[in-house]
């Protein structure tokens, strides 16, 4: 599906693979994982990379962004560090030439306050903005089958064990031998 396509009419799919895509501005979004003992003003490491896209050759850079890309590996995260070099940039636009296949968030699967960050990294975006998890995939269907049969099965050797400790332990009786 093309960016136009899926801008024009958002499917109901949850995971999607993009062409014609471009980045609308060279404004960038950088989450950064600070630790709670690190000093403050140094900025941590840059764990993702948000990059507005659009359709290729019509962005005008005055409207909202409506689509967000989100990157937390590769060459495209590296646009996040602090000194990117130009081999970096290189590389990010060939990674957002080709197609981009990741999981659709839509504005219900993220918390008030998770919105409020991202309009907090100035990136100028819509009220009702999509943001694709590049390179994510559904997890299996025997994933989530396996993680319950593991789940229900350690449950199933605890309750073994605590009505073992429940049942009142029966003495041997003893027998009157006469010799």
């Amino acid at each position: 599906m093309t960016c136009a396509e899926f801008l024009a009419h958002p499917p109901d799919f949850d995971w999607v693979r993009l062409e014609e895509c471009a980045a609308v501005s060279s404004n960038i979004g950088i989450e950064t994982f600070q630790p709670d003992n690190a000093p403050k003003g140094l900025s941590g490491n840059a764990d993702a990379v948000y990059i507005p896209l659009g359709v290729a050759g019509e962005h005008t850079g005055d409207e909202r962004a409506r689509l967000l890309l989100r990157v937390d590996h590769g060459p495209m995260l590296r646009l996040g560090a602090r000194f990117a070099s130009d081999k970096d940039a290189d590389a990010a636009e060939d990674a957002l030439a080709g197609p981009l296949e990741g999981l659709v968030e839509r504005k219900l699967d993220r918390s008030e306050r998770d919105r409020e960050k991202l309009r907090g990294l100035g990136l100028f975006l819509a009220d009702d903005f999509v943001v694709i998890d590049y390179g994510a995939r559904p997890r299996p269907l025997w994933l989530a089958l396996g993680s319950l049969g593991i789940g229900l099965g350690a449950f199933a050797l605890l309750v073994r064990k605590w009505r073992r400790r429940r049942r009142p332990v029966e003495l041997a009786k003893a027998k009157l031998v006469s010799g």
